[in-house]
Parts: structure tokens; C-alpha cells; sequence
């Protein structure tokens, strides 16, 4: 805790002393980037284990989401898969849009197989904790920009799944101006044929 003493106002009068606390500042700075400039792929598995244990998520029912996962195809032959959470990263949706166009990009949020049954389009073993970073973002056409995600699998870290990382594309989605996010979220989305998520990811908008 910092304590920071405002200067004397004339005529004898106070100012209240104001009581600041630099992690709750910093909780307005977006998700920290890590020690490392490589990305995430490129370091050993126990300098990014480091770097993810410290991350903030957001377990709070109503930040995050839970449900089974769709596996087959829809419709026809589609079922019930794993039961499955997201949580956000809970500065995720103050993160600049430039820290998500390099190489390394930003962890957004986690997703935890709370269930024996792997779920392989997100890279989640039974029992597993997978990391979505998004990166290499590239500029807004109108109010979308495409990059890349990242899932990164905690089993796969150590070497218990095969596949500690999986690629895909990543949609962000621009805000109207008018729209304001005081918390970081992540949800899932149904669509007609797919699962698929959704989270806060920079204080412009939010990723799919």
C-alpha cells in the first residue's frame, strides 16, 4: 500500500490524505505480458507454467460459463460432450489492441475440463486446464480484425497429452464507441452446427 499526502491548501485547510493501491492500478493496465519476449511456444514448458501461475482469472459464476460442449455434427448426430468452464483473465478487457498484434499476444481467459471426456477442438485433455491467447491481430476493417489463437494445454505442458499447443483464427470484434466494459467476461456461444466462445480481450471489444 502506497499513502500519498496531498499538499497544504491556503488558509489552514486540509486535503484528505489519499490512500492508493498500486495493484488495484494496475488492474487498469490490461493483463501483463510476461519476463520473456518470445512467444509463448517458443519458451520452456516451466518459464510459461511460471508466467500463467501469475495470471488473474475471474471465477465468479456470472464472469465466466460452464456447460457440456457439443461433440458430433448438428443436426443429426450431435450430442452432449464434456462438462466444460470458461473464466476470463480479469484485466483482459483493458488490454491495448497493440498488445495483442505481436507474436506473443495476451492469455484472455482459461478453459477447465471438469470432466473425463478430452474435447479436442479446444486442445483440452480429461481433467484439463487449456490457456486461449490471442495474437498477431491485424488491422480493423470496419469493426472486426482477424488474428490467431492459441490454446494451450496444462496437461500438455507436462507432458501428459501429446499436444501442449493448437492453432486457430481469432475474430475480434469492435464495440460501439458508446459501450463501456467494467468486468472482463467469457461465455459460450451456440451456434446451428458448433460450440464456440466468446470473451473480452481489449478495451475496444471482445474475441470469438
Amino acid at each position: 500500500m502506497v499513502k500519498v499526502a496531498l499538499p497544504r491548501l491556503e488558509h489552514g485547510s486540509f486535503v484528505v490524505a489519499a490512500l492508493l493501491s498500486l495493484p488495484a492500478l494496475a488492474c487498469y493496465t490490461g493483463t501483463p505480458g510476461p519476463s520473456f519476449s518470445m512467444p509463448y511456444d517458443s519458451v520452456p514448458p516451466d518459464t510459461l507454467l511460471a508466467y500463467i501461475s501469475s495470471l488473474q482469472f475471474d471465477d465468479r459464476e456470472w464472469a465466466g460459463d460452464g456447460q457440456r460442449l457439443m461433440v458430433g455434427t448438428c443436426p443429426g448426430s450431435c450430442s452432449h460432450g464434456p462438462l466444460v468452464r470458461i473464466e476470463p483473465e480479469k484485466r483482459a478487457h483493458r488490454n491495448k489492441t497493440s498488445s495483442l498484434q505481436d507474436n506473443q499476444g495476451r492469455i484472455i481467459a482459461r478453459m477447465i475440463n471438469q470432466s473425463s471426456t478430452p474435447y479436442p477442438k479446444y486442445n483440452l485433455a480429461a481433467d484439463d486446464t487449456v490457456y486461449w491467447a490471442v495474437r498477431e491481430v491485424g488491422s480493423y476493417a470496419g469493426d472486426s480484425a482477424w488474428g490467431a489463437s492459441l490454446y494451450i494445454s496444462t496437461r500438455g505442458l507436462r507432458g501428459t497429452h501429446p499436444t501442449a499447443f493448437e492453432y486457430d483464427s481469432a475474430l475480434v470484434e469492435r464495440h460501439p464507441h458508446s459501450f463501456y466494459a467494467k468486468h472482463a467476461l467469457a461465455h459460450w456461444v451456440w451456434s446451428d452446427t458448433d460450440e464456440e466462445k466468446w470473451g473480452s480481450c481489449n478495451k475496444d471489444g471482445c474475441c470469438r
